[in-house]
């Protein structure tokens, strides 16, 4: 069930602007696996994007760069960052830094 993913773990928006003339509006929320960005899930279903390579929805913006530019999940690239530090303070402890 790999196509359903997108509604797990989503998140709820609720804005009731009723009081003033407005109108309820809810929906899920999901996040976008490049930039972070809240989107709807109503609004993504229709016009978002999806990267084939971290297997994640994205917004319209990230889902453009993805195809130019390859895959740059926010997860990924902060693990990377991460362990590169990790193995900076390893190199700088045995070196007697």
């Amino acid at each position: 069930m790999k196509h359903r993913r997108y509604l797990d773990g989503a998140g709820y928006f609720i804005n009731d602007d009723r009081c003033s003339g407005g109108h309820l509006s809810e929906d899920d929320v999901l996040g976008c696996a490049h930039c972070q960005k809240a989107l709807k899930r109503k609004i993504w279903i229709d016009n978002g994007g999806y990267c084939s390579q971290c297997d994640w929805e994205l917004c319209v913006e990230c889902a453009t760069k993805a195809l130019t530019e390859g895959c740059a999940n926010f997860k990924r690239m902060f693990e990377r960052e991460i362990e590169a530090a990790y193995v900076r303070e390893q190199n700088a402890r045995i070196l007697g830094i």
